[in-house]
């Protein structure tokens, strides 16, 4: 390429009319996630549940246990198998408090700037409103059972959605390709980024709100929400 001349520009630079947006958001989002690659081949094969979902490239494994629908609203839980490497950047919930039951392994979660190594056995809460974060760092998988109270539709739509668009490769990396996409998750299932990466916030909400008016939200659920 001639180094006058500017680089011509990539299709795939434009993803759900956000030009090179996205690729901003997705570099800040690694960065602030996990230093590992997730080795998603040490986690436990399929064992064929009807609502087993696999996220984060194959890294974290939900076995959905209790929805909002049988529980009548009062909580969501989720048998989580997370890989070494594998975990969430900084964020809260405005909707629901969530809890950590400790199976198997060591978990490390950060509540409120506080790191902890929870260990088999071990119980962490955090309340609505709270910055936190989790990660495993050990070198073998976690096994850890997560309720959300209340329950949280939207996060059991959200899982199966992004399970969805990664099984078909409309993700780069563990994020959604279409900004839209990503934007609309993380609405529905009340994750709100939390420390520098709060400030993509406004952008992730306009891509959101675009998606609702095209009606992507609702084609979405229809093509990949099961239960």
């Amino acid at each position: 390429m001639h180094p006058g001349r500017p680089r011509p520009r990539d299709p795939r630079d434009d993803v759900g009319g956000f030009p090179d947006v996205r690729r901003v958001v997705v570099v800040q989002i690694r960065r602030m996630t996990t230093t590992a690659a997730p080795t998603a081949t040490t986690l436990p094969p399929d064992d064929g549940h009807p609502r087993r979902v696999a996220v984060d490239g194959g890294g974290e494994v939900l076995t959905f246990l209790e929805t909002a629908e049988e529980t009548g609203g009062a909580r969501t839980r989720v048998a989580v198998e997370l890989a070494p490497g594998s975990g969430t950047p900084p964020h809260t919930h405005t909707t629901y408090l969530e809890r950590f039951d400790i199976l198997e392994g060591t978990l490390t979660v950060e509540v409120d700037g506080r790191s902890q190594e929870l260990r088999t056995g071990a119980v962490a809460e955090v309340p609505i409103g709270v910055v936190h974060r989790f990660v495993n760092a050990s070198g073998r998988p976690v096994r850890f059972r997560v309720t959300l109270e209340p329950a949280s539709r939207g996060f059991e739509e959200m899982q199966q959605i992004g399970a969805g668009l990664a099984a078909e490769g409309a993700v780069r990396g563990h994020l959604p390709k279409d900004l839209r996409h990503l934007g609309l998750l993380l609405r529905s299932s009340d994750i709100r980024l939390a420390g520098r990466l709060r400030l993509l916030t406004p952008v992730l909400w306009v891509a959101a709100a675009i998606g609702r008016r095209q009606g992507v939200d609702r084609r979405l659920r229809e093509r990949y929400v099961r239960w």
